[in-house]
């Protein structure tokens, strides 16, 4: 948490939010904002890709797949497969994207390019009070990374630790971040904090009348419901 710097980065900025410098080592994530009418160069990375839609029109070229996505919408990036992204609309683009590098794994055969989630597709899925929706995982075709929304009611979920790193971004509402007994910030939009594997934490909705909607991204992928044993 805290005051990140917005760098330029082409026609638009970049801000890198989780890295090695806060000590990951499965993620990289960073809001990537294009300005109006202005497209990305072609690139690759030898990590796989999956970018969320926080703001505006996305036309987004993967290999030889055209796809336009919006505000609420996923979509994925194999490892390898060069892309780009252009800004079709009068406003800005702004994107969330996480990228998951292979930890001490070989390559995998060739992936398929998946389709995108539009906002509104994914099943919602009950766990207690809380609730999430699967955007980006391996039922879409992602090996290193799960991407989901969450949405916490007032009040706060008890501690927990999870076997994978995550980010945790906020989209709307306010709330707290605990880890352990201690409060280690306050959250409102915009916010993003980094939970490391095994670290007990949890997040608490301070706002009575607003559901704290956030978008979580972990590797490596599996179940946002996944947990590991309480000491």
């Amino acid at each position: 948490m805290g005051e990140v710097e917005a760098r330029p980065d082409g026609d638009g900025w970049v801000q890198w939010l989780v890295d090695a410098r806060l000590g990951a080592e499965h993620l990289t994530t960073f809001v990537y904002r294009l300005d109006a009418g202005n497209r990305s160069a072609a690139h690759r990375h030898p990590s796989e890709e999956v970018v969320y839609v926080l703001d505006g029109e996305c036309e987004a070229t993967r290999g030889d797949v055209a796809d336009t996505i919006g505000t609420g919408d996923s979509l994925s990036v194999p490892a390898g497969v060069g892309h780009a992204f252009r800004n079709p609309s009068s406003g800005p683009l702004l994107l969330f994207a996480v990228m998951a590098p292979l930890i001490d794994r070989p390559p995998g055969p060739p992936v398929a390019i998946p389709r995108p989630t539009r906002e509104g597709e994914a099943t919602v899925t009950l766990m207690g009070e809380r609730s999430f929706q699967l955007l980006a995982g391996p039922q879409t075709g992602c090996r290193e990374i799960t991407q989901f929304i969450g949405l916490i009611p007032p009040g706060r979920a008890p501690l927990h630790a999870h076997p994978h790193e995550e980010c945790v971004y906020v989209l709307s509402g306010r709330g707290r971040l605990w880890m352990g007994e201690e409060v280690a910030g306050e959250l409102s939009p915009g916010s993003a904090v980094f939970i490391p594997i095994g670290l007990r934490h949890s997040l608490e909705n301070t706002d009575a009348r607003e559901v704290l909607k956030v978008l979580g991204v972990f590797s490596p992928a599996g179940s946002p419901a996944a947990k590991l044993p309480s000491e």
